[in-house]
């Protein structure tokens, strides 16, 4: 069946596929309300808007500014950095939706397949957690979606070459690792000359490398050094906490592990049918990029994170109704155990002894319904939050170490900046940080969890490393301590 342009674009499937994930994350954030959902979200993306560090254009550049931009633009209609944060994260939830649908229409030319691949790629755990708070990922990756079926598309050479060539741009300034993915899901046509994918493939690793320039001159590390330091053998101590080399391939094991048997099935039912599999080279080349990049860099674990979608299109690709129907099950299921259940009583497949490594839990969370801290404790940590700042106020000389999950907290509750001190990642030894503001007169004050609580294995005796101290507030199950001199 011909379609038109236009309806291609807009039609009830194309709506289902932005509407279905648009109100899932709806519904997710008004529950959450008045806290955010997302790691990143209030350890990073919200100290950003309340001016924490402010960043020179350089530093901003070097970031892949895209997402951000849009971030504070939508901080200045608002006024408001959660409800910001918030609406941005269900815009980009519908987006990929429709990314997913325009891309799968290309490559299955059907409405109904097109929107089967985008409704099991978007609510596949693997991808709830990727729009959990990875804004930026998400944002790229949609843009990068949009661009193949530009490429891949109906459009005339001309529309198709402005077009993608501008998606290529945004997609580099959206985040530093979409540009990789899309060079790789385009290389079956760079290998066959096509000028347009050269040419989309080039603009795109120029920002990228751009990018990567600028962060290597704010870092003052320069560009060799920085791309060094993507290798996963060079991986700084903080991103060795996350699945590295042979590990990130047992994490990719697990992400893809419930998608196995259907992939299996249908690329055996498409031999058997002596179907063709050349529509879905760019989905090989995708996977088997993911597959071999993600042992040998830092930050392989990102990898994992989009390897799920070429490997859901090829499921989709030759499947029957029954088989899709059961991989929808499977999905569902796996979808709301995620969703639903809290952090602190997880569905069993985000808990030992299904997720068997520790370092899974740095890669993807538990459940969806936290930020920094379980959703149920974010009251808790609010209110501790605000006796700090009462204090800061009614205490000259004093100083707060904020272990940078919490800063969001921090600066939400109205803490000074000047008082804040941010040590890093929360197992980080803070010996010689409180030695130093002790001897300069200062009181000492730290937020953690109370005695007997543990965060990624770490209590307050490993944050205080040997220092004495004393509870000044509590509220289970986080505290208020004073480090004593």
């Amino acid at each position: 069946m011909a379609f038109s342009k236009i309806e291609i674009i807009l039609n009830r499937f194309s709506l289902l596929s932005f509407i279905v994930p648009f109100v899932y994350r709806l519904l997710l954030e008004l529950y959450a309300y008045p806290f955010a959902l997302g790691y990143d979200v209030m350890a990073f993306y919200v100290p950003f808007l309340l001016g924490y560090a402010e960043l020179s254009p350089l530093r901003l550049y070097a970031t892949a500014p895209l997402y951000y931009l849009a971030l504070h633009a939508m901080y200045g209609l608002t006024g408001d950095p959660i409800v910001a944060v918030k609406v941005v994260a269900v815009l980009l939830e519908g987006f990929l939706g429709f990314a997913l649908y325009m891309w799968g229409f290309v490559v299955f030319k059907s409405r109904v397949k097109a929107l089967i691949f985008s409704l099991l790629t978007s609510f596949y755990f693997i991808i709830l957690r990727l729009s959990w708070d990875l804004h930026r990922n998400v944002l790229g990756l949609s843009l990068a979606l949009l661009m193949l079926s530009v490429v891949y598309g109906w459009w005339s050479f001309k529309v198709r070459s402005s077009l993608s060539l501008s998606l290529a741009v945004l997609t580099a300034l959206a985040h530093q690792l979409c540009p990789l993915i899309l060079v790789s899901a385009l290389l079956p046509r760079i290998l066959r000359r096509c000028r347009l994918s050269i040419a989309v493939a080039s603009v795109s690793l120029v920002f990228w490398l751009s990018i990567v320039y600028a962060s290597s001159i704010a870092s003052s590390r320069g560009l060799y050094n920085q791309l060094l330091s993507y290798l996963a053998l060079l991986a700084p101590s903080i991103e060795q906490l996350f699945p590295v080399g042979l590990s990130a391939l047992e994490f990719l094991a697990y992400a893809v592990m419930p998608l196995i048997p259907f992939l299996a099935y249908s690329i055996m039912r498409g031999i058997k049918q002596r179907c063709d599999f050349r529509f879905l080279l760019p989905a090989f080349s995708w996977l088997a990029f993911c597959i071999v990049m993600t042992p040998f860099m830092s930050f392989g674990y990102r990898f994992v994170l989009l390897a799920p979608i070429p490997i859901i299109m090829m499921t989709t690709a030759f499947s029957g109704k029954k088989v899709t129907m059961a991989l929808s099950a499977i999905v569902l299921m796996l979808g709301l155990g995620y969703t639903l259940c809290s952090a602190y009583s997880p569905f069993p497949y985000f808990n030992e002894p299904i997720m068997w490594r520790q370092e899974f839990k740095y890669a993807i969370p538990t459940s969806i319904l936290q930020n920094t801290v379980p959703l149920e404790d974010s009251p808790s940590l609010a209110r501790i939050m605000k006796t700090a700042t009462s204090i800061a106020y009614s205490r000259a000389k004093s100083i707060f170490l904020i272990s940078r999950p919490m800063l969001g907290y921090a600066l939400l509750s109205g803490l000074p900046k000047d008082k804040i001190v941010v040590y890093g990642d929360p197992i980080e030894r803070n010996s010689s940080i409180m030695a130093s503001y002790l001897k300069e007169g200062y009181e000492v004050y730290l937020v953690w969890w109370m005695q007997g609580y543990k965060w990624y294995g770490a209590e307050i005796n490993d944050i205080v490393d040997g220092h004495a101290y004393s509870i000044t507030y509590c509220e289970e199950p986080f505290a208020l301590y004073l480090i004593e001199r």
